[in-house]
């Protein structure tokens, strides 16, 4: 696994931009590493602000691997969304379809490059996940907060396409194009104060719909942490107990032992003295046992008196 750089001094945005550089495979543990040195250092609030980054789907770290490897490329798409985004409502029809295909061009190369560089980094590339890279460029050009997203390199999940669109090869999940301007008066589609209305709508319906399902997914998320969390506790309140009874079992063991071992002390001692008594006796009964021999032998060396003759 690639390491990520040693610091004396952890930040989160460096520690984050490093996360997300890394081989998909190796985002888990990495992160989890530097949790881990968060709080080795005490830090525990950069311990949970990095927990808390979210492994990202392929097509989100493909983009995010293009921002770091295609940097020129994903500027010159950056800066086409700017100038789309400020002359749309001004622009010709002519002029519209100008900037379409170039911009058709650049998310083409990038989405190429994305595959490319996807087999270099040993990470396969459907076409789902093509096609999710090229919506997260496309979005780019059609608001500023996914161009923001897509730049800081961060992306989770790929992005969708909010406000203008255009049909002719847009990926499934897109806006249909507003068309050329028209010209107040014409009667074929109404004036540009209608269709600028009309778009300003849709705008603020897709962003609450946008909010509606980041609530969803943050709602989601916060559960499965809770029960996470709540088995987690379930788990440390049974390590507790386990520990606990572990350690009064050893308390136990220990008391026992020590008993045991002054018990084992006593008997030695008591086996030490009847030692040296059974000694002193079997000394006493060998000085007995020489007395009789010596007392038996005298007996026998003295003469026998005479019989009694009656008188």
């Amino acid at each position: 696994m690639a390491r990520l750089r040693e610091t004396e001094s952890m930040d989160f945005d460096t520690t984050a931009d490093e996360l997300y550089a890394l081989p998909l495979t190796e985002f888990t543990a990495a992160r989890n590493d530097r949790v881990r040195q968060a709080r080795g250092v005490g830090d525990r609030d950069l311990a949970s602000r990095i927990q808390s980054l979210r492994k990202p789907t392929v097509a989100a770290w493909l983009t995010n691997q293009l921002v770091r490897s295609c940097g020129d490329e994903m500027q010159a798409l950056l800066e086409l969304g700017g100038e789309l985004r400020e002359v749309m409502a001004e622009l010709s029809g002519d002029e519209l379809r100008e900037l379409t295909k170039q911009r058709h061009q650049v998310v083409s190369a990038l989405v190429q490059q994305a595959r490319s560089l996807g087999h270099t980094l040993g990470q396969p590339v459907s076409d789902e996940v093509a096609w999710a890279v090229r919506e997260t460029l496309e979005a780019t050009l059609s608001d500023s907060v996914s161009a923001d997203a897509v730049a800081a390199g961060r992306l989770i999940d790929p992005l969708q396409v909010s406000g203008f669109g255009v049909s002719d090869g847009a990926p499934p999940g897109t806006q249909p194009a507003l068309g050329r301007r028209t010209e107040a008066g014409s009667g074929a589609g109404g004036t540009v104060s209608d269709l600028d209305a009309k778009r300003q709508e849709r705008d603020a319906r897709e962003q609450r719909e946008q909010a509606q399902r980041a609530v969803e997914v943050s709602t989601r998320i916060l559960e499965r942490a809770r029960t996470t969390a709540a088995r987690a506790d379930h788990r440390l309140q049974k390590a507790q107990t386990l520990r606990s009874a572990a350690a009064e079992a050893v308390e136990r063991i220990r008391d026992e032992l020590d008993e045991a071992v002054a018990e084992l002390e006593a008997k030695e001692r008591s086996l030490e003295a009847t030692t040296r008594e059974s000694k002193a006796a079997r000394a006493k009964l060998n000085e007995a046992q020489r007395a009789l021999t010596e007392s038996e032998v005298v007996l026998q060396a003295l003469p026998q008196p005479r019989p009694s003759d009656g008188r």
